[in-house]
């Protein structure tokens, strides 16, 4: 149920696929939805509203620009909350959690606290839901950051952010709501079918349909 939210993905052109796939799963949970891409490798989806930013380069200051700028576009909206997705993450179905306070954000958070290679001890994974507080409060952390701060990985970047405002990660009260890998294969199959049939929800990491196709395979036969 659409409940006065704004949905922001960062994706790119490469991606377009997967886009129109996830764009199935995005719409239902959003009231608008609005995409973040590398100006040289753009999506151009017929009716959607695109911000294209900095090269494509993975892991780079150019991500980091670009997610700086879709935090700081949020921060400018009267949306109540902003749910943050990279273009392979997605919730099925409704939304498995309540909505954050305006001071907080529900995300999956992850770290090693004695990792010396970045400057944050934790890092969030896709997706994220803020509090219209919480991403102003990010996105005014983001202008005091070096835009190549945390290798350009878009998740340590933003992990730092948080870090750096004091804004308030929830954690899930169910540990077993999310599945997360960088890319879910046809071999992480059989673990993540097991995962949606317990009751995960909160899925990043899917490039691939047949994957897609299997996942909602297993969410329906859960219900």
């Amino acid at each position: 149920m659409k409940q006065n939210i704004l949905g922001i993905v960062l994706a790119h052109g490469k991606a377009r696929e997967a886009v129109a796939r996830h764009e199935t799963l995005w719409a239902p949970l959003c009231d608008q939805l609005v995409y973040f891409t590398p100006v040289d490798d753009r999506l151009l989806l017929p009716g959607r509203l695109e911000f294209s930013i900095g090269k494509s380069q993975a892991y780079s200051a150019d991500t980091n620009l670009r997610c700086r700028a879709a935090m700081k576009f949020a921060a400018l909206t009267r949306y109540e909350y902003v749910a943050l997705f990279e273009y392979d993450s997605f919730i099925i179905g409704p939304w498995p959690v309540s909505l954050p306070d305006s001071d907080e954000v529900k995300a999956v958070k992850c770290g090693d606290p004695y990792n010396t290679k970045f400057q944050g001890k934790s890092f969030l994974t896709f997706p994220q839901l803020y509090g219209f507080e919480a991403v102003r409060a990010v996105a005014s952390a983001m202008d005091d950051m070096a835009i190549d701060a945390e290798g350009g990985f878009t998740d340590r970047y933003i992990g730092y952010a948080v870090e750096r405002t004091g804004v308030v990660t929830v954690k899930f009260d169910d540990p077993k709501l999310e599945f997360s890998k960088n890319h879910v294969t046809a071999e992480d199959l059989p673990v993540a079918e097991k995962r949606i049939r317990e009751g995960a929800r909160w899925i990043h990491g899917v490039k691939d349909e047949a994957v897609f196709t299997a996942l909602l395979k297993a969410a329906a036969g859960a219900r």
